[in-house]
């Protein structure tokens, strides 16, 4: 075990190192940075060009890029992880010729393209061959087009630019026209679908089939939601998002929340009611200590049912400070993790109730839309164009010790693939104009607008859907399907299927905007259904275009709300886990299925009842999984934690406390179960 820590501590470090180095200077800051393929010339030309002419000969190449991968040491596997690649190209940049200025305008992401390019067996990792082999063919393929057998700076700027993988995040130049890509198809009307054919356009892979649950109007415009202990959900409904092209009456307080209920446990809700309404832009919820957490206009409150008429009637603000940005890139997500803390993403706070106290805390800025955890606690989380962010270590680890203040370990790249596999036509994409957004057939081929990735930790799918990540993309109207692997120090993902998506839908309106684990065991997911789903602040001159000559603009307020089944199992029908007992609800952290452990552990620590702590601590002992175990000592923390007498309230509005967890709880006197809380 002390071995093991060793290995972690030193990759930590070396990455911390890697990251240290590629900060860019504040006068580099000011200056355009190079791309990957620019900087990769230049370092190759500098160190390989050995008789300073300008150019790289046939051998001077091979010279050169040996070099390179003797110097990363691929030890005795004699293979290169890619989180070793990422560790050992820093110091191969720094060589003859290469300033440490320039060296430092390398950024992590840019080494990635570099040895996703190298990595053409897909299998994550590199061996000497492989990479003889691809360095020598790009020599072969770029040098012939020239016909001079060497290459210039300028021939491997292209030549890197046709291998690297390509993104679509970059917009036009200041000379670049936003006009449709010549010879493209016309697209297709996409009239807006009712509710039932709606649901028969989406395809799904062999063995599953997805079920309308609830439609406008008793959903509109919806963005969240949060089951609660009696299985209902609240849904968040953005009905003032894009009202029309111009963002018309944006800030109208027309959105709300509603209370959905299914009373016979069939999947479809029977039952609704609006348990919050004229509010202005809300964006996440989350169902706790026996209300809701909600935001609107950017603040934080607390909200409850007091009366059992479906409506809250009382409401407090808790953070005015939860966020502030545009409805595109304000914190949201409100995930409550499982070392008892809600986590939000864009944000660097996390929130907690401790002795009837809600208070803040800062911790790492993660992802865009979005957020989910593994069966370990460690938080996944994505961006717009980059399928899937995670951590190597549970949040918060990192920052224990306020000497070493490292985000090593954090924002990792766990998918390096970013290819999607569209059912239609995708010409209404915010670049849709750049020759590398769309294929010939005028589909997208990267993730355009990644979001609400959701690590499957389920029973109803099979053991090999468990740890799996679903993530969506309304723009592609997809949610792809990966598989995520952790061995020893790296996390990776790998996409499940070659050609085809878990689900896509040729209704170019379904936007699929955020996904769920339920408490059945079944995979939840929230349609937008529109035909705008790009912020106007952020909306190309192409993107206006397109919109409004294929009528996109029309057809608001609509909403849907499905669930996915395996066809081969009967789905569980809810447990109403409000009606259990502390020993109940211990004998729950060990289930098969996330969601309920999850939430049983959720309701053991509100409860505040330290006679369960005996029931915890005979799981922990006695859990038949490692998982288990771990909820029920978590448990066990979220019952014992006190606040300490230094906690200060912030300034301003709102009830939160702002605290740090290193010198501001109170340890509680070292009893044996408080011992198993540190284990």
């Amino acid at each position: 075990m002390m071995q093991a820590d060793s290995n972690v501590i030193k990759l930590l470090l070396l990455l911390s190192l890697l990251g240290a180095i590629v900060l860019e200077s504040a006068d580099a800051q000011n200056q355009r940075r190079k791309s990957s393929a620019e900087f990769l010339s230049s370092s190759l030309l500098d160190q390989g060009d050995l008789n300073k002419d300008g150019l790289l000969a046939s051998e001077e190449w091979e010279s050169i890029t040996r070099q390179w991968y003797t110097r990363m040491d691929a030890g005795e596997s004699g293979r290169l992880s890619r989180e070793e690649f990422l560790v050992s190209m820093p110091p191969l940049l720094s060589g003859r010729g290469t300033t440490r200025k320039r060296f430092r305008s390398m950024t992590p992401s840019q080494f990635l393209v570099f040895f996703l390019a190298l990595d053409v067996d897909r299998d994550g990792a590199l061996d000497k061959a492989e990479f003889e082999t691809v360095t020598d063919h790009w020599f072969q393929d770029w040098s012939s087009e020239g016909g001079a057998k060497t290459l210039n700076e300028s021939c491997m700027v292209t030549g890197f630019q046709k291998v690297f993988p390509r993104t679509n995040m970059s917009g036009a130049s200041v000379i670049s026209a936003q006009g449709p890509i010549p010879g493209l198809p016309d697209s297709s009307p996409s009239p807006v679908l009712p509710p039932l054919l709606a649901n028969e356009s989406i395809q799904l892979v062999d063995g599953f089939e997805i079920k309308l649950a609830a439609s406008e109007p008793m959903i509109q415009d919806p963005v969240a939601l949060s089951f609660d202990e009696n299985g209902n959900s609240y849904v968040v409904e953005m009905r003032s998002f894009m009202l029309d092209i111009d963002r018309t009456g944006e800030l109208a307080p027309i959105c709300r929340i509603s209370l959905l209920k299914d009373t016979n446990g069939d999947g479809v809700i029977d039952e609704s009611s609006v348990f919050l309404d004229k509010l202005v832009l809300p964006r996440a919820v989350l169902a706790c200590n026996g209300g809701i957490l909600f935001v609107e206009d950017y603040q934080l409150y607390f909200a409850k049912d007091t009366d059992q008429d479906g409506r809250a009637d009382l409401r407090a603000l808790l953070d005015a400070d939860y966020g502030r940005s545009n409805i595109e890139h304000a914190p949201n997500g409100l995930m409550r993790a499982m070392d008892n803390w809600i986590y939000n993403g864009r944000s660097p706070w996390r929130y907690r109730f401790i002795q009837g106290q809600w208070v803040r805390e800062r911790t790492q800025i993660r992802g865009q839309w979005g957020m989910t955890q593994d069966s370990y606690g460690r938080l996944f989380y994505n961006v717009n164009n980059s399928q899937l962010l995670g951590d190597f270590t549970p949040p918060n680890y990192m920052g224990r010790n306020q000497n070493y203040r490292s985000t090593a370990g954090l924002n990792l790249f766990v998918a390096t693939d970013q290819r999607v596999y569209t059912s239609r036509m995708n010409t209404a994409v915010n670049r849709g104009y750049l020759p590398d957004v769309l294929d010939a057939s005028g589909r997208l081929h990267v993730f355009a607008s990644s979001c609400s990735p959701v690590i499957y930790r389920g029973d109803q799918y099979g053991e090999d859907y468990v740890g799996n990540a679903f993530v969506c993309d309304p723009a592609a109207n997809i949610v792809k399907r990966n598989h995520v692997s952790d061995r020893g120090m790296t996390l990776s993902a790998k996409q499940a299927y070659e050609g085809f998506e878990f689900l896509s839908s040729i209704d170019e309106r379904f936007r699929p905007v955020n996904l769920y684990s339920g408490p059945d065991g079944c995979l939840w997911l929230l349609d937008m259904y529109r035909g705008i789903a790009q912020y106007g602040m952020f909306m190309t001159d192409y993107l206006r275009r397109e919109t409004l000559e294929r009528n996109l603009d029309e057809g608001i307020h609509h909403g849907r709300l499905y669930r996915i089944v395996h066809q081969q199992k009967q789905p569980r029908v809810p447990l109403d886990m409000s009606v259990l007992s502390g020993r109940d609800l211990a004998g729950l952290l060990d289930h098969s299925d996330g969601w309920i452990r999850d939430t049983a552990q959720r309701l053991i620590v509100e409860s505040g009842d330290l006679a369960c702590i005996p029931d915890l601590l005979s799981v922990a002992r006695n859990s038949n999984n490692s998982v288990g175990t771990v909820h029920a000592l978590w448990s066990v923390e979220g019952l014992l934690i006190e606040l300490g007498n230094q906690v200060r309230r912030r300034k301003g509005d709102g009830a939160v406390f702002e605290v740090n967890s290193r010198s501001e709880f109170e340890a509680p006197a070292l009893t044996p179960a408080t011992w198993a809380a540190c284990l």
